[in-house]
């Protein structure tokens, strides 16, 4: 088994997510022990001013840590659940499901497997760090039931060829550490774009904007108008981003890009044929 430490908002004690995962509470005392934490100390204003720790493996094992985002070691520090897997991917395609449901900083990034008191000991590390996006994930229960599902489906689920490339490119622009909102916008629209443009390679400025304003029109009722105009935009930026990266790209724009993309890729994982060319083109001639 593979131990993930995280910090998530909710009364349970349990959550089973799918055949491969689920996802265990700990107290203070229990979190301490893992991660080898002997004492903390708070300045007058409650914020953390020093600690300490054992010698054990975990700590050994992530000094590297702080170096990287001191507000990200705290937080994982004081984990208040345990993501159990089976495998590294069962991790993998929990977060990744954290990411496609909401805007959060909230997944897996740094585990574990064997005992953290003692050697032999590995430690495992996500392939991008998710403590970027959002607040702290509020698991309720419609929440649960919808990320119990899409973690079920993303497991069964065979996937065209485009699919590998879209995951990562998602995950790196949901990710800490990207350099520049422009590169994150660049990343997402292309997910857009591997998804709605057409096999010819004419006119793919406007059936990009047509089919795009169709298939958000149809699926989730979005102004036509709209839609059209936000579709536009992220072509036109997107090229400009791909041919002299440069682009105004503020964060209402970068928000809206997550907002659709997290939108399509829900769509995708459950119905991947209303992204075939021939659907798409006869969606396109509705009036």
């Amino acid at each position: 088994m593979l131990y993930f430490p995280l910090n998530i908002h909710t009364d349970k004690k349990m959550i089973k997510l799918g055949n491969a995962a689920a996802l265990l509470r700990i107290d203070y005392a229990e979190c301490k022990e893992i991660m080898g934490i002997r004492d903390v100390q708070f300045d007058d204003e409650g914020r953390q001013k020093a600690i300490s720790f054992t010698n054990n493996a975990w700590h050994i094992l992530t000094d590297q840590l702080p170096t990287r985002n001191p507000n990200h070691l705290l937080s994982w520090q004081f984990s208040n659940f345990i993501l159990a897997v089976n495998e590294r991917q069962n991790a993998e395609l929990v977060g990744l499901a954290m990411k496609i449901l909401g805007n959060t900083k909230t997944g897996p990034y740094v585990g574990f497997s064997g005992n953290p008191q003692q050697l032999p000991f590995a430690i495992h590390y996500l392939r991008h760090c998710p403590y970027w996006g959002g607040d702290t994930q509020r698991f309720d229960r419609a929440y649960i039931k919808r990320l119990k599902c899409l973690v079920a489906r993303l497991e069964a689920a065979k996937f065209d060829e485009r699919w590998p490339i879209i995951v990562e490119k998602f995950l790196y622009a949901e990710s800490h550490g990207v350099p520049s909102d422009q590169l994150r916008y660049l990343e997402l629209s292309v997910i857009l774009e591997m998804l709605f443009l057409p096999n010819k390679s004419a006119e793919l400025s406007y059936r990009f904007q047509l089919r795009v304003a169709k298939w958000f029109h149809k699926h989730y009722k979005y102004d036509l108008s709209n839609v059209s105009d936000q579709a536009k935009k992220i072509y036109s930026n997107r090229c400009k981003l791909a041919h002299s990266g440069k682009a105004t790209i503020g964060k209402e724009d970068l928000d809206e890009l997550r907002l659709l993309v997290r939108n399509v890729l829900i769509k995708y994982i459950f119905e991947d044929g209303i992204f075939k060319d021939k659907y798409l083109d006869d969606l396109c001639l509705i009036g």
